[in-house]
């Protein structure tokens, strides 16, 4: 806590926090020295304090040009950085703007003709800002990537090529996940510098030790049906469960809410508007259980979860990691369940374990 400002602590200190969590410890010293990063570090470790904290530092707050550029996957995760963001600058005069896709354009058209220090973006929204030549890159120095095995995936990798090539060729870029895996780490070269050094949190550990995992067998056309007993036998306080696919999602919202459970869904089937609604609902406890996709569920933080289900294997290994992540935070107590419906599954499930 000592290595920060005096106005930072006291911002901080208004928000209830008494120290630094270790990744933000660690992290800070090195994006202050201007250093590439990749860190690796569990979801729900306080990440993203550990990059908005030093951006605050050494954003210029007299020249209001962007500084800082923050990418990440989803449009949910881009309003949960820019609200931590507007938090920890509260009366610092430092501005920033979410620009994301599934919304309007104006009112983020008029946040960058005002001026902002800082952009969090979805890479496609951002790419049409610049296209329009509505966002002026010339003054960034910092690049940060959140979720950095997405950012750097299939789906998004075409728009993050195209924005580096927009970007000044001398800036510092630190890059943070919960999973590292070798592509990532290969295609990370690109963006930075050969100096580029890895830090690593988790270790091998990148699952909480405070998590039961449970496992039900049963048949793959009863898996509603065992879902809804599960539920009633543990009646959790939240609960996410995670689907592979968008139709399940929307099916399994149907038939749990017409059992009469508490039931929210985030999926990309669903309108933005009604994301943000059902998200915030259950950050709130208004809604106890959340219905969702690997990629609608990506970086959200949620406090408090009871049970993590898995009404499907995900096929990544990684995606398993993130979804449990949201379980057992903290040093809380957590359970991961996940339904096997056949012998593929069961499978996958071995490997994870392994």
């Amino acid at each position: 806590f000592d290595m920060l400002p005096e106005e930072q602590k006291n911002i901080l200190r208004g928000h209830g926090w008494t120290d630094l969590m270790p990744v933000q410890r660690k992290t800070i010293p090195y994006m202050l020295a201007a250093r590439d990063m990749l860190v690796q570090s569990k979801t729900g470790s306080g990440k993203t304090g550990a990059y908005v904290l030093p951006l605050l530092q050494v954003i210029v707050r007299d020249h209001i040009f962007p500084q800082a550029l923050i990418l990440v996957p989803t449009r949910e995760l881009c309003l949960q950085v820019q609200d931590e963001i507007e938090k920890l600058s509260a009366g610092t005069g430092i501005r920033s703007v979410a620009i994301f896709g599934g919304v309007s354009n104006e009112p983020q058209l008029k946040a960058l003709k005002n001026g902002v220090h800082i952009i969090v973006a979805t890479p496609g929204r951002l790419m049409d800002h610049v296209q329009r030549g509505n966002v002026d890159f010339l003054d960034i120095r910092d690049l940060i990537l959140d979720e950095a095995d997405e950012m750097l995936s299939m789906g998004f990798y075409p728009d993050m090529q195209k924005i580096r090539r927009y970007l000044p060729k001398q800036i510092a870029c630190t890059m943070f996940s919960a999973t590292i895996p070798q592509t990532v780490k290969s295609l990370a070269r690109e963006f930075q510098r050969p100096s580029a050094e890895f830090l690593s949190l988790s270790y091998d550990k990148v699952i909480a030790n405070n998590l039961e995992h449970r496992w039900y067998p049963c048949d793959v056309m009863d898996k509603d049906s065992m879902t809804i007993k599960v539920l009633e036998y543990y009646n959790p306080e939240s609960c996410m469960i995670f689907c592979n696919k968008k139709s399940d999602v929307s099916y399994l919202e149907q038939v749990l809410s017409g059992y009469g459970f508490n039931v929210g869904a985030l999926s990309g089937d669903v309108a933005q508007n009604m994301r943000e609604k059902t998200l915030n609902a259950f950050r709130e406890k208004k809604l106890r259980i959340l219905i969702c996709t690997d990629v609608a569920a990506r970086g959200i933080d949620v406090d408090d979860v009871d049970i993590v289900f898995n009404c499907d294997i995900p096929d990544e290994n990684q995606d398993y990691i993130h979804r449990i992540g949201r379980t057992g935070r903290a040093k809380r107590k957590g359970v991961a369940w996940s339904i096997i419906g056949n012998f593929p599954e069961k499978a996958k499930l071995d490997e994870i374990c392994k």
